[in-house]
């Protein structure tokens, strides 16, 4: 009888044993399935910081971005879902694109792109803070699809532009990391004009009969031939009125385009551009725009002073003086101390 009750009381401690196992394992389990949820996470330096490079990828494994406020939710797609455990962990290891979650504050330079400043300006000052060098900047402007972007997506073909980009890097002031991605860089600068040319403007610019990257082009050249915004639409209104009547815009800033920011930035036949942008020689407006304009300079394009002024010269004292045909013009030129 003991014998029996001795084995009766092993089979239920077996038993016993063998539940709390199985309850175990199940609990393990359970815990191994969250901890094994990854978490890629965006941040913000000044604003939320998407890696260029995700989107891309995203872009061909998926559909084509539509428009710049599915950005964020294209990038927010590609995180798995958060676990009580991942909620943990994210707020010590989070990624903005490629840089590590160590990354401290000294790794984070600000960046100020003045009105009117060129690409070949904006690289080189990427390079002189440390963000990326000029040599990566330009190349990636040329190699990388960036027409994810409804606003690079309007630019025509055109194999005489020399930089597509030229005109919609926005100047602003920009926080980034030391060494990072140009595709990021550039894809920063993209977004703010996306942000900042609204679609009020770009339906204003096609009510008018032009593009939008016609009213970029012709906001850059204001940008340069104006010293100051207060005259900003008065010479909008020359170029127009020029524009009209299919005279050539001859503006001197788009000479010094070709000559500062062009040529020392080919290789091999360096004067293959002259005639496109070139106004003197240029039928109408150059192929690109010639620096990236201000908010002000391309609501000067959209909202021309109503005039019928042909030309216009300016002194060393900032003073602007304009006429509707040559004669006055050659005695503006002349009271503004300059030679005929």
């Amino acid at each position: 009888m003991k014998k029996i009750q001795i084995r009766f009381l092993i089979i239920i401690m077996s038993f016993a044993i063998l539940l709390s196992s199985c309850k175990n394992d199940r609990y393990s389990s359970s815990e191994n399935n969250q901890s094994s949820t990854v978490v890629s996470g965006t941040s913000d330096i000044n604003s939320k910081s998407i890696d260029d490079t995700t989107i891309s990828s995203t872009r061909k494994e998926n559909s084509t971005i539509e428009n710049t406020t599915s950005l964020d939710s294209e990038i927010q797609k590609t995180k798995a879902p958060e676990t009580q455990s991942s909620k943990k962990r994210s707020t010590k290891s989070i990624s903005i694109g490629s840089k590590p979650a160590t990354t401290k504050a000294s790794n984070i330079v600000k960046v100020t792109i003045p009105e009117g400043y060129s690409f070949s300006q904006i690289a080189d000052l990427m390079e002189q803070k440390g963000v990326c060098s000029k040599k990566s900047l330009l190349s990636t402007a040329q190699t990388y699809d960036f027409s994810y972007y409804p606003l690079i997506a309007q630019i025509p073909d055109n194999q005489n532009r020399f930089l597509k980009l030229e005109g919609y890097l926005f100047p602003d002031t920009y926080e980034f990391y030391k060494n990072e991605k140009p595709e990021n860089v550039l894809g920063k600068l993209i977004r703010t004009a996306e942000a900042k040319i609204t679609q009020s403007i770009r339906t204003k610019a096609e009510k008018m009969g032009f593009s939008v990257d016609e009213i970029i082009i012709l906001a850059s050249i204001i940008e340069k031939e104006a010293g100051k915004s207060s005259e900003m639409k008065n010479i909008s209104s020359v170029l127009h009125n020029r524009l009209k009547i299919e005279r050539k815009l001859e503006c001197d800033a788009t000479i010094n385009y070709v000559e500062l920011y062009i040529k020392p930035n080919l290789t091999g036949d360096e004067n293959r551009y002259n005639s496109y942008y070139n106004t003197y020689k240029c039928d109408a407006l150059p192929s690109g725009a010639i620096c990236n304009p201000s908010l002000t300079a391309i609501n000067a394009a959209l909202n021309p002073a109503d005039t019928d002024y042909l030309f216009f010269v300016s002194d060393k004292n900032g003073n602007y003086y304009y006429a509707n045909n040559g004669t006055d013009h050659k005695e503006n030129v002349i009271k503004a101390g300059l030679e005929w």
